[in-house]
């Protein structure tokens, strides 16, 4: 009989069972009497950033062209007889994928045939079938793509400021690569990243619901018997060496707006961190940010008030362990001004500190946030895969949020937020 763990947290009153299954899935179930929704994610350690490698079977090293995580996400669903999302609609399930800088999730929600679904998720993720023809195909189609999104201002306006705060890192690249980078993607490449990244050792199964958890691991073990490619260890990645200054002070671009787009960055230094560490300076940042600039804020309400910021002003706090960056902006009249306040709101909070009143009620409002998450099946298994390879797990993050203080934020203020750091994304109305 296979051991079954459990991972706990007395205060949620929450419990998640986990083994390790085959050549060395790890298995999550976390049982929710009741429910009539049932949902499952298989998720791969595999991102847009993961283009150098060294392959861990042949240990020779490897580039691939950008955007080819993307690029195997949408070929993963190709199948000699046609789309697995024909499967699906027919098991009555929805299914989708994504890849982000750091993974590819593959998911599916059901209320009946639960395990059809489950054992077409699983041979969807571990039975590759990639044609030159296919490969052609998909090529033309995530072109439009790329270039729709590059004739959106919001998204070039973000694009820029990564350019801007990175040199080398592979962050400052759009998740789908250029459309010159995925002309060169062949069938050989996507076999080489998936028997590389997509070995059960690297990827995670969650799964949520009204689900017997003995089932769900008999289940998928069966299936790994099938797919038993031997032990493995995770492909060694490697990053080119990033210069701590950022790349470019200003960038600014015209496009066919009706409003300017400004976005101000910082670039945080400090990286390589994982586990608990990785996710406090994450919970740090979000949270200051929207003590300084949420829409409960002074600064928030004077900028509204003044009409240069409206409802799309927003702040944001990524951190990962090869890159972490802060970014505040929206729409404004008035670029050079709005960048002035944000300055000057990030400048004073530096010399005075943040407001201890105001931490704790955002610190109360982030927590109540986190709680409701495990009332939707598919945003607790979006977050607990992103935080498990972070080296941590979804309850760690609960923990970290609980015990966060004001000096944690002001000790991130003086480390991040500093004019040095700083780069500034501009979208302008193109002249009439």
């Amino acid at each position: 009989m296979m051991e079954i763990s459990k991972i706990e947290s007395s205060l949620l009153r929450e419990t998640i069972y986990h083994t390790t299954v085959g050549a060395g899935l790890r298995v999550f179930v976390m049982p929710r009497k009741g429910y009539s929704k049932k949902h499952a994610s298989f998720a791969a350690h595999h991102g847009s950033l993961d283009t150098h490698f060294i392959h861990p079977s042949s240990e020779r090293e490897v580039e691939v062209p950008e955007g080819i995580a993307h690029f195997l996400e949408h070929e993963m669903f190709e199948r000699e007889d046609g789309s697995v999302f024909d499967e699906f609609s027919r098991l009555g399930a929805s299914a989708n994928a994504f890849t982000d800088y750091t993974s590819t999730t593959y998911v599916f929600s059901t209320t009946d045939n639960f395990e059809e679904s489950l054992a077409t998720l699983l041979s969807l993720v571990q039975e590759p079938h990639f044609t030159d023809k296919n490969v052609e195909k998909e090529k033309g189609i995530i072109e439009q793509e790329l270039r729709m999104y590059q004739d959106m201002p919001p998204v070039k306006a973000e694009t820029n400021l990564l350019k801007g705060l990175y040199h080398r890192n592979p962050v400052r690249v759009d998740i789908g690569g250029t459309p010159e980078s995925i002309r060169e993607i062949t069938p050989q490449m996507l076999y080489t990243c998936h028997e590389a990244f997509y070995h059960p050792a690297n990827m995670a199964l969650f799964v949520t619901g009204d689900v017997d958890v003995c089932r769900v691991v008999e289940l998928v073990s069966r299936t790994q018997e099938k797919w038993d490619r031997g032990p493995s260890s995770s492909p060694r990645r490697i990053y080119p060496d990033e210069p701590e200054a950022v790349h470019q002070r200003t960038t600014e671009e015209k496009m066919s707006v009706s409003l300017p787009i400004v976005l101000t960055g910082w670039k945080d230094r400090c990286t390589g961190q994982s586990g608990r560490k990785l996710l406090a300076r994450q919970a740090a940042g979000g949270m200051l940010l929207g003590a300084l600039f949420g829409r409960s804020s002074a600064a928030f309400e004077r900028l509204y008030e003044q009409r240069l910021i409206g409802d799309r002003f927003a702040a944001s706090f990524e951190a990962e362990p090869v890159y972490s960056h802060a970014s505040v902006g929206g729409e404004s009249p008035e670029p050079s001004r709005l960048i002035d306040e944000i300055t000057e709101t990030m400048e004073d909070a530096r010399s005075r500190g943040v407001d201890r009143k105001t931490v704790q009620r955002l610190k109360n409002k982030v927590v109540g946030e986190f709680v409701a998450l495990f009332s939707s099946p598919e945003q607790v298994a979006r977050l607990f895969n992103a935080v498990l390879f972070k080296g941590a797990s979804i309850f760690d993050y609960y923990e970290v949020l609980r015990h966060l203080a004001p000096e944690d934020l002001e000790r991130l203020l003086d480390e991040v937020f500093v004019p040095e750091h700083c780069a500034v994304s501009v979208v302008s109305p193109r002249e009439r």
